[in-house]
């Protein structure tokens, strides 16, 4: 058939409301012309052929039609995929047709191979027999004619012999029972993912295997197993960095009625336990709760995790609230969205996700329209992330155990402030309002003299080249000065002092104390570099 392209046509309304191929969210109906769609794409008409001739078209197969050029490589690839599947699908009819049309040729065969015209009731038996036999897959065909004859060397065994093997069977099997009873092992242990393979890898060994003694299980194969544990576990850890995971707590309570909370990790690599708890003199309020999660966030790491799953009752609610306030979660669930961009689009266009319940029903419909077709969603996703790492980075300082964050903070603030005006191009009308929020929290309740005499005594920062804000942080350590020490004559002997830390005079100009300034943290150069300056060290100790 001839194609003609359009850029649009008199009516182009959606697909019918009876179809629910995936392909239609990119293709529309042509009324009066039957089974001929426009792509949503390019605008090109497609007489003839329905949704299959609009998947290839999509899917830039040649051969059918013209491949569309202005089709997302997202959509693109959900049309192949679709496309393979139904060739599979087709496929896997056609071999079931053939199928089931050779194995009744077959039987019909046989009933007239017979030697008798009127066959014996033990005939009839047979071929029934092989009837219903031959009504199986192909694989079973297969096996009941691969049947050696029994005079060569590899023939089948005889009775004596399946019958011999059978009680061989029989008699290992209850050998594992009889130990299994003496050692009083619990049934369910027949349930283990470990049981087959033990018995696999003993069976593999032959007869005369020695199974570990007393001392082995209890020294080296139980540190071995236990060390592989370990390495399992750091795997999947591992992957905590790169895809994140989920925590998840479970309410519960054991056999004597004591209340218990589990705490699970969840990843594409696996789930794994990771602490439990005893409640049962514990207030399951807020506060309670609070810091208890807020233990678990700290062992795992709050930049490693996506969300975190609790119990529905009203003080796990506040208490997860509470958590989001003191953490980025927000952020980081964003950050994870934009980061698998291309894989999340790909599951919401699979056919397991448009075939199953969540994908037909009303919220899975909402979803999938946000993350396929709102074309807002992912430009303000990048847009929160522009804004928003800058701070993070901020948080994770703040949160941070490996150095003092007073010394560090003050700058690292404002660094932050400068990334989000470069990010958004430094146009005061993309980045002020995010900048006057940052400030009024910042004055409110974060900043303080303490920040700014701690970027002072930060030698790190403050002899830095770039660092330009050496009369700000001057004017900072005073203010603090004069409030921790009412004492005139030693705030004028501190005074004295700071000139030689500004100049690096004395033990402060050594080259060994110049070059420490920032491999040491404050509190270490300090108490190496002081020279007579104990008070100032004592500030900078406090500060940090």
């Amino acid at each position: 058939m001839n194609e003609n392209s359009s850029s649009g046509g008199s009516s182009m309304p959606s697909a019918p409301a009876r179809s629910d191929d995936p392909a239609w969210a990119h293709g529309q109906v042509v009324v009066g012309a039957k089974n001929s769609s426009i792509c949503v794409h390019c605008s090109k008409r497609i007489n003839g052929g329905g949704i299959t001739r609009l998947k290839y078209h999509l899917a830039g197969i040649k051969g059918q039609v013209e491949a569309c050029k202005k089709v997302p490589p997202d959509v693109k690839w959900q049309m192949k995929q679709l496309i393979e599947d139904f060739t599979m699908e087709k496929d896997k009819r056609k071999r079931l047709r053939n199928d089931i049309g050779n194995s009744q040729s077959l039987s019909n065969d046989e009933v007239e191979e017979g030697d008798s015209a009127n066959p014996t009731l033990s005939d009839i038996n047979s071929q029934a027999n092989k009837r219903l036999t031959m009504q199986g897959t192909s694989a079973n065909r297969k096996k009941m004619t691969s049947f050696v004859p029994r005079n060569t060397p590899n023939s089948q065994p005889g009775i004596k012999s399946a019958m011999a093997s059978k009680e061989k069977e029989h008699n290992a099997r209850k050998a594992i029972a009889r130990w299994w009873y003496d050692v009083n092992v619990p049934f369910n242990g027949a349930k283990s993912y470990y049981y087959q393979p033990m018995i696999d890898a003993i069976a593999s060994m032959g007869p005369g295997f020695k199974g570990p003694s007393y001392h082995d299980l209890r020294g080296p194969l139980l540190k071995g197993v236990v060390h592989d544990v370990h390495e399992y576990l750091f795997e999947i850890k591992a992957d905590w960095k790169l895809y994140g995971c989920s925590i998840m707590l479970d309410g519960w309570s054991n056999r004597r009625n004591v209340p218990i909370v589990n705490f699970l990790a969840y990843s594409p690599r696996g789930t794994i336990f990771l602490k439990s708890v005893d409640t049962s003199g514990l207030r399951k309020d807020k506060e309670t709760l609070l810091e208890m999660f807020d233990e678990v966030v700290k062992e795992v790491g709050q930049e490693n995790i996506v969300q975190f799953v609790s119990d529905n009752e009203s003080a796990f609610k506040a208490a997860g609230k509470a958590l989001q306030q003191r953490f980025a979660t927000h952020f980081l669930s964003i950050q994870c969205l934009l980061k698998f961009k291309k894989e999340l689009r790909q599951m919401f266009t699979c056919m397991k996700w448009v075939q199953s319940s969540h994908g037909k029903s009303k919220v899975g419909k909402e979803i999938t329209a946000i993350i396929l077709q709102d074309k807002d969603f992912w430009p303000r996703c990048e847009h929160i992330v522009k804004v928003s790492e800058p701070l993070v980075r901020v948080l994770r300082l703040a949160d941070s155990e490996e150095k003092p964050a007073m010394g560090y903070l003050y700058e690292a603030m404002d660094k932050a402030k400068e990334a989000i005006k470069t990010r958004l191009k430094n146009r005061v009308s993309q980045y002020g309002p995010y900048i006057r929020v940052i400030d009024a929290r910042w004055d409110k309740q974060l900043h303080s003299p303490l920040h700014v005499a701690g970027c002072f005594l930060n030698p790190g920062i403050y002899f830095r080249p770039s660092f330009s804000k050496q009369k700000e942080v001057t004017r900072g350590l005073l203010s603090t000065i004069t409030r921790l020490v009412p004492d005139c004559d030693t705030q004028d002997v501190i005074s004295g002092q700071l000139e030689e830390y500004k100049k690096a005079t004395g033990d402060f100009g050594m080259t060994l104390a110049i070059r420490q300034r920032e491999k040491l943290n404050p509190v270490a150069w300090w108490e190496q570099f002081d020279n007579d300056t104990q008070r100032t060290s004592k500030v900078c100790n406090s500060n940090s």
